[in-house]
C-alpha cells in the first residue's frame, strides 16, 4: 500500500512539474484543423491537392497530431523512408519492428513532403484530373492507387471531411492566382485539357499534365539539376524521364520537362501527328508524352532517322490488317 501511494505521489509530482506535457499530448481535431489549415491551403495552391484531403489524411494518420511519429518526428502522414530518402529518420515498431520513417524539422515540412509524395509519383497522376472540390473522387483515387492498405481508407477520409466540414477549405476563394510554379490554376488547366503542346500563355515554371504525366515548363535558367532539386527528384531520373542525351544539361526554355516517366503510347485521340518544319522524333515524343524509343519503333525509324514535313508520325502501335 505504501509503495502504491509513493508511486502515485511520484507521478503527481511529474504532472505538476511539467503541466505543459499533459496538454501537448491532447490536441483536439478542431485545434489540429485550426493549426494546420493554412498550410494545407497553401499546399493546395502550390500542387493542386485538395486541402480537405490533406487535412483529413494528416488528422487520420497522426491521430490529430497526437501520434508518436507526429510528436517526435513531425511526421503527420506516416511516410516511410523509402529508397532515395537522405533526410533524418525515426524508427518505430509498425508493420515491422524498428521500421524506418521520415523525420522532419517541422510539421510544415511534413506537409510539403506529403504534397511532393503525391504530386510527383506516376501512380497518382490520374488524381489531378479531378477538381480540387471533388474530395470524394480524390479519396477513392488514393485508395485505388495504393496509398493505404485499409479497404475503408476512402470512407474514413470522406467521413472526416464531412464531419469537420473540411471541404470549406477547397472553395474557389482559396484558388487565387499564385505566381509560383505548380499553381492550382495551372493544375485546373491540366485537368480540363490534355494539351499536346505548351500554349504560349503558359509561362516558365507552370505545371500541367499531359498524357496523364505531370510536367513543368522549363525556363531560361533551368537545368536538369536545378529542376531535379526543386521537385525532389534525382537528376539522372529526370533526364531518363525526358529521354535527354547524356551530354545535355539544360532543357530548351519553353519546353515540357516531365516529372515522371513518359508513356509507351499517346492518348487514344492522338493516334498520329503530321510533321511540320523543325519537328524531330524527340520533340514529338515530348509534345505527346511518349517515350522516344516507342515513337521510333512505331515508325520503323532508326536512331539517325528524322521525320520530314508532311510525314505521318504514328504515336501508337499501328493495328495489323487482317
Amino acid at each position: 500500500m505504501k509503495k502504491f501511494i509513493s508511486r502515485a505521489i511520484f507521478f503527481l509530482l511529474i504532472l505538476v512539474s511539467f503541466p505543459e506535457s499533459v496538454n501537448a499530448l491532447k490536441i483536439s481535431p478542431e485545434e489540429y484543423i485550426a493549426k494546420y489549415k493554412d498550410i494545407a491551403i497553401g499546399e493546395m495552391k502550390e500542387h493542386g491537392i485538395p486541402a480537405s484531403i490533406t487535412l483529413a489524411q494528416g488528422g487520420l494518420e497522426s491521430n490529430w497530431g497526437n501520434s508518436e511519429l507526429a510528436v517526435k518526428a513531425n511526421n503527420h502522414f506516416g511516410i516511410k523512408c523509402h529508397s532515395g530518402w537522405d533526410g533524418a529518420t525515426y524508427r518505430i515498431d509498425a508493420e515491422r519492428k524498428k521500421e524506418c520513417f521520415r523525420k522532419y524539422p517541422t510539421a510544415k515540412a511534413s506537409y510539403q513532403d506529403h504534397s511532393k509524395f503525391i504530386a510527383y509519383r506516376e501512380r497518382y497522376a490520374f488524381l489531378f484530373k479531378y477538381a480540387t472540390t471533388d474530395y470524394r473522387s480524390w479519396a477513392k483515387g488514393l485508395l485505388s492507387a495504393g496509398y493505404a492498405t485499409n479497404p475503408r481508407y476512402a470512407v474514413l477520409l470522406i467521413s472526416l471531411i464531412e464531419k469537420y466540414h473540411l471541404d470549406q477549405f477547397d472553395k474557389p476563394s482559396g484558388h487565387k492566382k499564385d505566381k509560383k510554379a505548380g499553381t492550382a490554376a495551372a493544375a485546373n488547366i491540366a485537368k480540363t485539357t490534355n494539351a499536346t503542346a505548351v500554349p504560349a500563355s503558359m509561362a516558365a515554371g507552370t505545371v500541367g499534365i499531359n498524357n496523364k504525366i505531370k510536367y513543368v515548363v522549363a525556363g531560361p535558367s533551368d537545368s536538369y539539376a536545378s529542376l531535379a532539386k526543386k521537385f525532389n527528384l534525382y537528376k539522372s531520373d529526370l533526364k531518363r524521364y525526358n529521354d535527354a542525351p547524356k551530354q545535355q544539361d539544360k532543357p530548351e526554355p519553353g519546353t515540357k520537362v516531365y516529372l515522371a516517366p513518359k508513356k509507351t503510347k499517346a492518348s487514344r485521340k492522338n493516334k498520329t501527328h503530321i510533321a511540320v518544319k523543325g519537328d524531330s522524333y524527340y520533340s514529338i515524343s515530348q509534345q505527346y508524352g511518349v517515350r522516344l524509343p516507342y515513337i521510333r519503333k512505331y515508325n520503323l525509324a532508326s536512331s539517325s532517322d528524322e521525320p520530314v514535313p508532311g510525314d505521318t508520325v504514328y504515336l501508337r502501335n499501328k493495328k495489323k490488317k487482317k
